[in-house]
């Protein structure tokens, strides 16, 4: 870290946290997770980047043991991938992040991509998607892990109070989540059994024609038309969840 730039964050969070963070982050565990990253903060530039290094920095102090104990315990190998194919990925994804308040999301999705699974690609997919979304996207997303904000309309409008929506912004939210595959309708399986009984009908009504149907196919049965749509969490949605969440529940 460039003397300058070490100088203001001592200014700004004191000696003290800054010694702890170059220590344990820069020249520790997560320096080896983030390689380059001294370099990234002695060249910041721009406000907002610089506002969400620091961010990411204080996150990553509060979590620093916990990763380190995950990090501690996974192969060599992993390591190597972990260091080399996503610490870039990892750093452009902060730089790039326009709500400070999303920071601690990605802290937790780093330190549960320690000991996941999950390639470079796949990986990158769940970055996108909560690139697109708002801190106020995510709280109604989180919402829905417990039961739909409208099953109870007295607890609903207390909900939307809380996070001071307007119903009509909370139903543009809703349709944001539901169009990236986070929540799912009920009306998706409902038109999926239409299109499925209408092309068994138009089969059925083929084969009448050419005087070769004997009976009516089994697959051609009524599909159930719900009046009330139901919104819940998709299984992607779940994934999300667990993804930034600081205590995944798998």
């Amino acid at each position: 870290m460039e003397k300058n730039d070490r100088s203001e964050l001592i200014e700004i969070y004191g000696e003290p946290a800054v010694k702890v963070v170059s220590e344990l982050f820069l020249e520790g565990m997560a320096g080896a997770i983030i390689p380059g990253f001294t370099a990234v903060i002695s060249n910041i530039k721009q406000k907002r980047y610089e506002r969400n290094i620091n961010r990411l920095l204080l996150e990553l102090k509060v979590q620093l043991n916990d990763m380190k104990l995950k990090f501690d315990d996974i192969s060599e190998e992993r390591k190597i991938v972990f260091s080399s194919e996503f610490s870039d990925m990892i750093v452009d994804y902060v730089s790039e992040e326009r709500d400070e308040e999303k920071i601690p999301y990605i802290v937790n999705g780093i330190k549960n991509l320690i000991n996941d699974a999950k390639d470079v690609d796949n990986t990158a997919l769940y970055f996108d998607v909560l690139k697109s979304l708002r801190k106020i996207d995510i709280l109604v997303l989180k919402q829905y892990d417990r039961n739909s904000p409208e099953d109870c309309e007295s607890d609903f409008q207390e909900f939307l109070d809380e996070l001071s929506l307007e119903y009509d912004e909370y139903r543009f939210i809703k349709d944001k989540l539901l169009r990236s595959g986070l929540l799912i309708s009920s009306y998706d399986k409902d038109q999926k059994e239409i299109y499925e009984t209408l092309l068994e009908l138009s089969k059925f009504l083929k084969e009448l024609e050419k005087g070769k149907a004997k009976s009516v196919s089994d697959k051609l049965k009524k599909p159930k038309i719900r009046k009330n749509e139901r919104i819940r969490l998709s299984q992607f949605g779940r994934s999300f969840i667990d993804f930034f969440a600081e205590n995944p529940s798998n």
